[in-house]
């Protein structure tokens, strides 16, 4: 929660409490120790991003790195039952054209240029080694 959306949650309830009757009854007496409570609770408040960092390097602690690579499969073979195969080709298409969009025809040539630089090294490498074997 960032500071403005905590600024709107304890401006409404201030302007909730400021509406009722200004006399001391039970009914503002647990209405402030509410505020109070809404205050600290949203003063401690963390990001959906912070907490589910917190929550996975504690997962990552007791589990270990094998156990997001099981659930990572576990997930990707049930999304492939229920979707099928297309599916992988359907959202890796967008995704592509995502990045096209950004950065354009170039990047390609430019990323495929080194893949086929590094094979070509790959093959030279094979290569040698092969002659120092004869």
């Amino acid at each position: 929660m960032n500071h403005t959306e905590k600024q709107t949650v304890l401006d409404a309830l201030d302007t909730v409490l400021s509406a009722s009757p200004k006399r001391q009854s039970a009914w503002e007496k647990s209405a402030s120790e509410a505020l109070a409570l809404a205050r600290t609770w949203i003063d401690n408040a963390v990001t959906t991003r912070e907490a589910g960092l917190k929550g996975g390097a504690s997962v990552f602690s007791k589990h270990g790195a094998e156990f997001f690579r099981t659930i990572g499969k576990q997930g990707g073979n049930a999304t492939k039952e229920r979707h099928g195969e297309k599916h992988y080709a359907a959202i890796g298409k967008a995704g592509g054209n995502s990045v096209k969009e950004r950065l354009g025809h170039s990047h390609y040539e430019a990323i495929g240029k080194k893949g086929g630089n590094r094979v070509r090294e790959l093959i030279q490498l094979a290569k040698s080694i092969e002659n120092d074997k004869t």
